[in-house]
């Protein structure tokens, strides 16, 4: 069984990315509660996976060089920067299991490294656009071990290549039913008074 879990999610327009991410590596962790987890991610609130228990190591985003007045310079920096970072993560960190959001190969195409990697490989699919930029796009989701599809089956038909192993998990929440607190401390904390 995989002892060490490396999670990779991107900076979206909201926190969905993350807040998949979260709640998988939070299911994960339940079952192996001995397990070692790291996400490796460009969203710029890597203060929740810390507030979650999780170690995280920061790419830069894409918000990065918008900032920047030399704007091709800075994506030069940030894209060196973004390549090399996932080869130095897998060479120390060492996962058993990568497991990445959406973009088989990262945003940047910077886990195309991934194919040729010895561990198990897990994409958690929704799809996107980058089937048209992406030539490489089916091939990619091709060498993954294991497609999660994060709705239900009747909601949301997908095309995905054939000889893919795929399992419709549903929708993935940060919050599971077993977090919630029962419904007298819950009231208490939040000054309702008792019925």
């Amino acid at each position: 069984m995989a002892n060490r879990w490396l999670f990779s999610c991107c900076n979206g327009w909201g926190l969905g990315h993350v807040a998949r991410m979260i709640g998988l590596a939070r299911r994960i962790r339940e079952r192996q509660p001995d397990g070692h987890f790291l996400f490796l991610t460009n969203s710029e609130v890597p203060h929740l996976f810390w507030k979650e228990g999780f170690a995280s190591v920061k790419m830069p985003s894409f918000e990065f060089y918008r900032q920047d007045e030399d704007r091709n310079l800075a994506m030069k920096i940030a894209d060196d920067v973004v390549k090399a970072l996932p080869r130095s993560v897998l060479s120390s960190f060492r996962p058993d299991a990568v497991i990445m959001d959406t973009f088989p190969w990262g945003q940047r195409l910077e886990f195309s490294l991934l194919k040729d990697y010895p561990g198990k490989k897990i994409l958690l699919h929704r799809e996107v656009s980058e089937r048209r930029w992406n030539p490489h796009y089916e091939a990619a989701v091709k060498s993954y071990d294991l497609v999660l599809l994060p709705f239900l089956k009747d909601d949301h038909p997908l095309t995905l290549p054939q000889s893919t192993t795929a399992r419709w998990v549903g929708p993935i929440m940060p919050r599971s039913r077993t977090d919630l607190l029962p419904r007298e401390e819950a009231r208490a904390r939040l000054g309702i008074e008792p019925e």
